[in-house]
């Protein structure tokens, strides 16, 4: 019986396929390795150890970029980037990613995990520093800790005070209506559908609460870097 087999492909012919390939993807405008089109930006900081934790060789510090839009806890990497650990902390990182793809009507948060050569979780961020929307800059200084159980969420407060650079004033939650006063007036503003956090507005006030932060917009003025400093609304 006379066998035939099948011509293997030889390596240089291989080789030679991943080249042609190369050229095709260069001359369609899309060189291999090259970013996306569309503007790209930076979001810059330090990560930080917090707690005293040994990082063996070949650790990697994974930066992701998220959106906050359904919460910490189902938020959607936009960007990431892994930067293997040659030093000591704290570390210097720039994160780029594409302004094509943020929506300035969302929220974004800067997190951080550190992993080592096994996949093993060392360090991580507990909560995302917001960047880039709703007034937050492009500069993220990071504190990882040591990874443990999250404690339970604490209740969120109905009266506390709120304040803003040029501006304070106190809220008063009653169900799907919130109570605000202001310094020259007092609104009844009503909970509305939206895509992150809390909403309440009157049609000509909104009023946005998302954990500690705060937005308040009036047809004069947007406060977005507002803070609850007090949770008994005194």
């Amino acid at each position: 019986m006379i066998r035939v087999s099948r011509p293997s492909v030889s390596l240089t012919a291989r080789l030679g396929l991943g080249i042609c390939l190369t050229a095709v993807a260069s001359a369609q405008g899309n060189p291999v390795g090259a970013k996306e089109p569309g503007k790209w930006s930076t979001v810059r900081g330090k990560a930080s150890l917090v707690d005293a934790i040994s990082i063996p060789p070949g650790s990697i510090l994974r930066l992701m970029l998220q959106d906050l839009a359904q919460g910490t806890r189902r938020a959607v990497i936009v960007e990431s980037k892994g930067i293997e650990l040659k030093g000591n902390f704290p570390i210097s990182f720039e994160l780029p990613y594409n302004e094509s793809l943020i929506d300035p009507t969302r929220l974004y948060g800067l997190a951080a995990v550190v992993t080592d050569v096994l996949g093993q979780t060392l360090a991580e961020t507990r909560v995302p520093v917001r960047v880039v929307t709703k007034g937050n800059g492009k500069r993220a200084d990071l504190a990882l800790r040591r990874p443990g159980k999250p404690s339970a969420p604490a209740a969120e407060p109905t009266a506390f005070t709120v304040g803003c650079e040029g501006l304070r004033f106190q809220v008063r939650i009653t169900g799907d209506t919130a109570h605000v006063r202001l310094p020259e007036r007092e609104l009844v503003l009503h909970r509305v559908e939206a895509s992150y956090g809390k909403k309440y507005s009157d049609g000509a006030t909104i009023l946005t609460v998302f954990g500690e932060a705060v937005y308040i917009q009036q047809h004069e003025r947007a406060y977005r870097d507002c803070k609850i400093t007090s949770a008994d609304g005194k």
